[in-house]
């Protein structure tokens, strides 16, 4: 049975930097930031194996999530962060954060909701929807075996339609089949965005204003791009360029801070402060003897 003691200790690494975070905040970075952070995978299985390095455990999930209950944070809508782009004098006594999670993974809907739900946290979900419903894992998971590919699959139609009409959950679209737009001709990216769009639209029966471009880098959408979003009638667009939402700037290009499992109570705590805002040194530097790794035994495929 776990006793109070142990959960103290459990949270206490993650708790120990809220002071640390907020000394920063007024000293170093300035408060007024609105952090979306990006999440994937959330599962207990992790490693080389199973093929999804964006992957987080429950556990770690969960210290992440207390931390942000800790530190006062209020998790916000797509909708809500529209309204607060144009309110920063509201940020630095809110403590806005936004929580979001792309692909569309089924683990997401059983090991990541019951903590959301636990702390009353808002969080937004981009779906391929050509993946749902087909009870396999998502096309990049590569793996022999059996029991990973289904701990990776998609999420289901019924578990999406579910999501839309829960309270403090949104479901946004991530285009149909989840290719960089760069990719592909003018007409196949906005038959992508369309697609993607009246997909779950038909599904959830009700109108998907939210949109998250696939690999999302600086290098996977254009300006034509962001027109083609505004075009195809979504309010917002997210990319994974790594900062924090700093005041009014493009709807069409919203950076988010991409959470990984190695991300431990210290490089989360300033991640949400904004140490990572100028470029993403985690990734570049902290990660980049796995990653180099990865690429030369070519354990993961390039999913970025």
């Amino acid at each position: 049975m776990t006793t109070h003691r142990d959960r103290q200790r459990f949270f206490r690494p993650y708790r120990s930097y809220a002071a640390l975070v907020r000394l920063f905040q007024r000293m170093l970075v300035g408060g007024n930031r609105l952090p979306v952070l990006l999440y994937h995978s959330i599962c207990p299985n992790h490693g080389v194996q199973y093929a999804d390095h964006f992957n987080v455990r429950p556990e770690t999930f969960e210290k992440q999530m207390a931390w942000l209950a800790h530190n006062g944070s209020a998790t916000v809508s797509p909708d809500e962060l529209l309204t607060l782009v144009h309110d920063r004098k509201s940020w630095r006594q809110k403590k806005p954060v936004m929580i979001t999670f792309d692909d569309g993974y089924a683990n997401v809907v059983q090991y990541a909701l019951p903590i959301l739900a636990k702390y009353e946290f808002k969080a937004t979900f981009f779906v391929a929807s050509s993946f749902l419903g087909k009870q396999k894992a998502l096309p990049w998971i590569q793996s022999p075996d059996i029991s990973v590919l289904n701990e990776y699959r998609a999420m289901s139609s019924e578990q999406v339609l579910e999501l839309s009409q829960t309270e403090n959950y949104c479901v946004g679209s991530h285009t149909r089949a989840h290719q960089s737009l760069t990719s592909l001709s003018n007409e196949d990216a906005a038959s992508e965005l369309h697609r993607g769009k009246t997909d779950l639209e038909s599904l959830l029966g009700a109108a998907v204003d939210h949109f998250a471009y696939p690999y999302g880098s600086k290098h996977d959408f254009s300006a034509s791009h962001m027109e083609m979003c505004r075009e195809t009638g979504f309010k917002t667009a997210f990319t994974t360029i790594p900062s924090s939402l700093r005041g009014p700037s493009s709807t069409y290009a919203i950076p988010r801070l991409t959470v990984y499992e190695q991300d431990g109570p210290r490089n989360f705590a300033l991640k949400v402060a904004g140490l990572f805002d100028s470029y993403d040194l985690y990734r570049r530097f902290f990660l980049l003897p796995s990653r180099l790794y990865d690429r030369i035994t070519r354990q993961y495929p390039n999913h970025e």
